[in-house]
């Protein structure tokens, strides 16, 4: 018995060091441990090989199953010396994945921001720029990856082998008319899938009229015989909009670029997203294949607020049952920074426009500096995985195809007043008691990895400096929720386990949450990500473009926020739920159509 006891605990040991190495080879911290649990968490993705920066990994399904993604990496940082393309393979939906095939070599000329492509018959084609002429602006080796030809390789045995390089020709247009040593240098990259339209394929990408990323315009290039002519001299290829001009407003400043393209229900009808340096996403339409497109214009939700993303790729997918999603950073920032969390939105196309729901967090990673970005998507019979990269690791994330569902069922509901239920998941409490008792079930955010505080307020009485919730005990510590100017609400937190008292937390909502006649919001804390939100009326708190945040962070996760156990609440709040979870937005924004 006691030999069996030993065998038993050296299994278990083995067990928890391989337990304990899998953290470490993911880059997860003991301090990190709780939230291993939650997909969202960038950690929890099945990671790409690269040669040490990995960019665009983008993946194509075969017939038999097998995933081929393609990527630009170097041994370098972005843009360095052997930055080239390549490809592997997955035969178990991106658990492992075989050595690293080149596409082009590394010893030869910038070869960058490839994009795959299959054809129905199994043709896997990869286009990419690739810097031919070896020319240079001279201000910079690093500089040299986005100039030179559009090029293709295709391969037929799912990337083991290449066929010989063919080059894409792109008509030169105003935008174009540089000079670099003597020749004419066409400046350009793209970021977005080949897409098939009825027998068509259309690949959109940015030109670009000044060195480094200035004066950027989207371009699109059309062939109308790719998916079936196996002869590359025998491809027809034509640059689409007609004319001088590319897909751009002239009010968006000289950052227009990162065209992303997809094909709309409606007949002949096409949606161009792309990314600005003023804190928005851009979108165009056309209804003529791509000839003529609309003035490029800010997205919105369907409500009709503007969404906020940095300089960061917006990236814009169309799902098999017809509707969208969007991948962005859900701030105003102006710059390449702030790109975690990634958030996510749906989108239902209505009469050759999309509406979008509110944002929901689909990727976080601990540090707020991370920088996840260049996203891809895979659907395979209503699962999904998204693909991102930090520029270092690539990951493989599967998506729970229920937050997708919520995000396109929500929209309708909001486009079409849907009355909807009141979510019940995780609700400890539902009163309108001036005082109750806290939910303890509530009170440990480490173990409901968060809270949600669900109001419906009258606000014609309220004024600044009205409590609208306090369960503080006598050291202050629980939660408040005030009034404060313009009816925003300031929520605080602190833990009653904290015994330092330097773990409060603090954070103002957006004006107007609360004001005349009976409102319904919503306070999230994510514990996890470690963000704290507000939901109003039906849409999330974003800043307004005041502020380049609508949410915030905190530190420690709370242990206890019971306060003095017993909530005291405003006789202006007419209804409280609490939810000892977080609330997802468009849950929120549900339980706001319910009153």
């Amino acid at each position: 018995m006691t030999e069996f006891f030993i065998k038993c605990r050296l299994v278990l040991t083995v067990i928890f060091l391989v337990f304990i190495n899998n953290f470490a080879m993911r880059g997860i911290s003991q301090e990190n441990i709780s939230n291993v649990s939650d997909v969202r968490s960038i950690h929890m993705g099945s990671m790409i090989p690269d040669e040490s920066y990995c960019d665009q990994p983008y993946i194509v399904v075969m017939k038999d199953g097998t995933w081929v993604c393609m990527l630009t990496t170097a041994p370098g940082g972005e843009s360095s010396v052997g930055q080239h393309v390549v490809v592997t393979t997955s035969n178990d939906q991106g658990k492992t994945w075989t050595p690293l095939v080149d596409i082009e070599s590394g010893k030869g000329p910038h070869a960058s921001w490839v994009v795959p492509f299959l054809t129905p018959y199994q043709r896997l084609y990869a286009f990419y720029v690739y810097n031919g002429d070896e020319t240079s602006f001279g201000k910079g080796k690093n500089l040299d990856s986005e100039h030179g030809w559009y090029v293709y390789r295709y391969s037929d045995d799912s990337g083991k082998t290449w066929s010989d390089r063919y080059r894409v020709p792109i008509r030169e247009t105003v935008c174009d008319r540089t000079i670099l040593n003597g020749k004419i240098a066409q400046m350009f990259w793209g970021v977005s899938k080949p897409q098939i339209a009825d027998k068509d394929v259309f690949i959109s990408f940015s030109k670009l009229g000044e060195h480094w990323q200035g004066m950027g315009e989207g371009w699109i290039v059309h062939s109308d015989n790719i998916l079936n002519e196996k002869d590359p001299a025998k491809i027809h290829w034509e640059l689409l909009p007609e004319g001088e001009y590319g897909i751009r407003h002239p009010d968006f400043g000289s950052v227009q670029e990162e065209h992303i393209l997809q094909p709309l229900n409606k007949t002949d009808g096409f949606a161009c997203v792309y990314r600005t340096s003023q804190g928005i996403p851009a979108i165009s339409y056309s209804f003529d294949r791509c000839k003529n497109w609309s003035l490029p214009e800010r997205m919105k939700y369907a409500t009709g607020q503007g969404i906020h993303t940095p300089r960061a790729c917006p990236m814009f997918w169309k799902c098999s049952n017809g509707n969208y999603l969007l991948w962005f950073h859900n701030n105003s920032s102006e710059s390449y920074q702030n790109r975690n969390p990634a958030w996510i939105c749906g989108g239902v196309e209505r009469e050759g426009q999309i509406f979008w729901s509110q944002p929901e967090i689909v990727i976080y990673a601990n540090s707020p500096t991370a920088r996840m970005s260049y996203p891809d998507l895979v659907e395979i019979d209503n699962q999904y995985w998204i693909i991102e990269t930090d520029k270092e690791v690539g990951r493989i994330h599967k998506i729970d195809t229920s937050l997708f569902e919520g995000l396109w069922q929500t929209v309708v509901n909001q486009l079409d007043a849907n009355r909807t239920k009141v979510t019940e998941k995780g609700l400890v409490l539902q009163t309108s008691e001036r005082y109750i008792k806290f939910p303890k079930e509530a009170a440990n955010l480490q173990w409901t990895q968060g809270i949600s505080l669900d109001f419906v307020v009258d606000g014609n009485a309220l004024k600044e400096g009205d409590i609208l919730f306090d369960n503080r005990d006598e050291k202050s510590t629980g939660i408040t929720l005030v009034v404060e100017k313009a009816g925003a609400v300031r929520f605080t937190m602190s833990d009653k386990n904290d015994s330092n008292g330097k773990d409060k937390t603090t954070w103002l909502s957006d004006p107007g949450v609360v004001g005349k006649g009976l409102l319904p919001f919503t306070v999230i804390v994510d514990a996890n990500p470690k963000i704290i939100s507000f939901v109003a009326n039906g849409q999330f708190c974003d800043g307004k473009g005041s502020r380049t945040f609508g949410w915030g962070r905190f530190g420690t996760i709370p242990t206890n926020l019971s306060g003095s156990e017993t909530i005291q609440l405003s006789p202006s709040v007419k209804t409280l739920r609490i939810y000892n979870r977080y609330l997802r937005t468009n849950e929120a924004v549900n339980n706001h159509l319910a009153q």
